[in-house]
Formats: structure tokens, C-alpha cells, sequence
């Protein structure tokens, strides 16, 4: 499928991508991202703008990529449902604790902290799970997510987030 395609999809969805031109830029990343996600996250045109920043960056420039890079957004989010991971208090200190049922485990999370298992849990469109892991992004971010892990899940954090986790960027640096 080709980027005119796609865009006008969008346009048939009700999505504004700007103009059917065949090309990738801000309007039409959101648009698609938006369309993609629609019905599931509350403000998908929220997180569309904030993918359309960051595309180009993330060199996510052609349909394919892009189609790649949706497709792992969308199975690590539940289908663009899930900003936090599913559990409770109760299994995340099993899960994730140093305490917990599996010490190990907190251990390679970065969890040195009565509790940690439950502040530190998955968050993101690529959830972020374990002190160290919130620590490590939030540096490479200049958030402190270490500090106040909900902002992994707020619309413009997750979109950046879901970029240093799923892009060659990522590990190259």
C-alpha cells in the first residue's frame, strides 16, 4: 500500500491527513496514527501529533517503516489499549518486588526498594518496567520518570518512549 492509500483511508475515516500527495509529513503521520489507534486511546490525535514530530527523527520516513513501527506499537499496547500494564498491587509486588516471589527478577529490573515492583510496573505504548529502565530512559529524555513513573504513560512521553524502545536509534546509541 502506498502512502496516497493510506492517506486517503484516513480521509475515509474521518482523518485529515492534509493533502493526498503520496507523502509523509506531520498531518499525515498524525492522521494515520490516529486512525490506527482511534476508539482505543481516549486522545489518539494526541499521540498522533506526537508521533508526527518525531518520525522523521527516528528515521520512520517511508510507509513500510511506518507500517513496522505501528504494528509493534500496536501489539505491545493491546491494540493501542493498554498504557499500563494489567495487575494490581498484589502481582506486581509477586512479579516485580525485591520481596516478592521472584527477587531475581527485581534484581535485573533495577528493584532495590520495598514497593518498587508496584511503582515501577509497565508503562508506555512499549512499557517501561523496572527502576533501572526508568532511570535509563529518563535520562536519554531529560524526564524524571524515575521520580514520577505515571508520565511514561502521558501522550507525548509514551510516543517518545515507544521511539527509543522500538527504532535501531535506540541501541545504536
Amino acid at each position: 500500500m502506498d502512502v496516497s492509500a493510506i492517506q486517503r483511508r484516513c480521509l475515509a475515516l474521518g482523518y485529515s491527513p492534509g493533502p493526498v500527495d503520496g507523502e509523509l509529513g506531520p498531518r499525515s503521520y498524525a492522521a494515520i496514527f490516529s486512525a490506527v489507534a482511534r476508539r482505543k486511546l481516549a486522545n489518539g490525535m494526541e499521540f498522533g501529533e506526537g508521533a508526527a514530530r518525531h518520525f522523521p527523527n527516528y528515521e520512520i520516513t517511508t510507509a513500510l517503516r511506518l507500517c513496522h513501527w505501528l504494528g509493534q506499537i500496536a501489539h505491545e499496547s493491546g491494540g493501542f489499549f493498554y498504557l499500563k500494564e494489567l495487575g494490581g498491587p498484589d502481582y506486581f509486588f509477586r512479579m516485580y518486588d525485591p520481596f516478592g516471589n521472584r527477587p531475581q527478577v527485581a534484581a535485573r529490573l533495577g528493584n532495590t526498594q520495598p514497593r518498587d515492583g508496584a511503582r515501577y510496573c509497565g508503562r508506555g505504548l512499549i512499557q517501561l518496567t523496572g527502576r533501572s529502565i526508568y532511570r535509563a530512559t529518563g535520562g536519554r529524555l531529560g524526564l524524571p520518570p524515575e521520580g514520577e513513573p505515571d508520565l511514561a504513560a502521558e501522550p507525548g512521553n509514551a510516543v517518545l518512549i515507544a521511539f527509543l524502545r522500538a527504532t535501531p536509534k535506540f541501541f545504536a546509541q
